[in-house]
């Protein structure tokens, strides 16, 4: 499965209003709030990886002590 990192197409909400009220049960604002961040931040970072195309056990660290 590929994720997508894109807006939701015009008029669609990503989320709905019935899902946010069944996470809203279980979760306070705050706790919400830094959901909201922690996902968001992930998104951001997988993104850049995306850019930056890392390659799998290299280290920049140790590239620097060579």
């Amino acid at each position: 499965m590929e994720a997508t990192l894109q807006p939701a197409p015009h008029g669609q909400e990503r989320v709905s209003d019935e899902l946010y009220t069944e996470v809203a049960k279980h979760y306070d604002e705050k706790a919400l709030a830094t959901l909201t961040i922690a996902i968001g931040q992930i998104n951001f970072f997988i993104a850049l990886a995306v850019i930056g195309k890392p390659q799998p056990v290299t280290s920049l660290a140790d590239e620097q002590w060579d």
